[in-house]
């Protein structure tokens, strides 16, 4: 009876060895289950893709954006170097104009000629035309101070003259409005209208 209740009790020992050995291994293979189960996403994840908040129709707009505004920028240089360009231009043509001597016979008005437009180069040809100046004893000598451009292509320049009269010096300042004019690819002085002496 004795041998009976040890060989039961063994029995019993074993039966709940065995139950909780097996209970240990249940909880093992959920920790496998599980550790696989998070691996899964990690290796479907495949090519990273970085995405834009930004559109295709957004972005090719930005592009356009750009496009647009940058040949406005080199434009406004464009337009700036040219009037400085004219009003070079416009001083040298006055410097030219206004220096000359008695005995030169006009020859400062027909070298200009070909930097003058059609009307006002007939005009001048006409005064160089008139015969020589009354007055065979004197010349002067133009220098641009300054160019300011007004409204239209008009510039008016500043000048200083050295005239020489009867070998007297005078030193006289004066303004002269330059209007110029685009005839095909090319720049001409239109007209040129000289301000009263020594009032700036």
């Amino acid at each position: 009876m004795r041998n009976k209740i040890i060989i039961g009790v063994v029995v019993l020992l074993l039966i709940v060895g065995v139950w909780y050995g097996m209970t240990r291994n249940e909880e093992n293979n959920d920790v496998v289950i599980d550790t696989t189960t998070t691996e899964e996403p990690i290796q479907s994840l495949g090519p990273i893709t970085i995405e834009s908040d930004t559109t295709p129709e957004e972005l090719a707009e930005q592009v356009d954006a750009v496009n647009t505004t940058g040949p406005s920028v080199v434009e406004q240089d464009s337009e700036s170097e040219l009037q400085v360009s004219l009003g070079k231009f416009a001083s040298s043509f006055v410097e030219r104009l206004g220096s000359y001597s008695s005995d030169a016979n006009y020859s400062n008005l027909r070298e200009l000629f070909p930097l003058m437009a059609s009307d006002y180069r007939v005009a001048m040809k006409k005064v160089a035309s008139g015969g020589e100046p009354e007055n065979q004893n004197f010349s002067i000598t133009t220098k641009a101070l300054s160019a300011k451009p007004l409204e239209g292509n008009v510039y008016e320049v500043t000048t200083q003259k050295e005239k020489l009269d009867y070998d007297v010096p005078t030193t006289i300042y004066q303004k002269a409005t330059v209007s110029l004019t685009q005839e095909g690819e090319d720049w001409l002085v239109s007209g040129v209208s000289w301000g009263e002496e020594n009032v700036l």
